[in-house]
């Protein structure tokens, strides 16, 4: 007969940390990749900025849908209240397109991949101790 006594206590204690740790470096990479999309957007947009309401206005705040993640967000209102980013990207019948938030996902999809590999990473890491 042979027997085997195998404590795998710390093991699962280090993947329990290093699932935590991934749990709010996902959060952080998300949070990251909206704010680099939004500064993309602002240092590279194809409309004039006569105001600056749009590009300043721009912000990162936690995603609507109650799933995980962010939303970039652009609030400016003109003088009657209406938010008018989205005329602005995707035009009107009197004004043509000046599209910028491809801008901003392309720039947050690149932070994004980048800082979620660096977590899954660091998890391998932690959890191999």
């Amino acid at each position: 007969m042979f027997k085997l006594d195998l404590d795998d206590s710390s093991f699962v204690a280090d993947v329990a940390k290093g699932l935590d740790d991934l749990e709010h470096a996902v959060d952080r990479a998300a949070f990251n990749a909206g704010d680099e999309g939004i500064k993309e957007e602002q240092r590279n947009h194809p409309y004039t900025d006569r105001t600056y309401n749009l590009s300043a206005s721009a912000h990162v705040e936690p995603a609507q849908d109650g799933e995980p993640g962010v939303d970039m967000v652009w609030p400016a209102k003109n003088e009657k209240g209406v938010a008018y980013g989205e005329f602005v990207d995707k035009g009107t019948s009197r004004s043509k397109p000046y599209p910028f938030t491809p801008i901003a996902e392309e720039r947050a999809s690149q932070v994004l991949a980048y800082d979620l590999a660096n977590a899954v990473d660091d998890f391998k890491d932690k959890a191999s101790g």
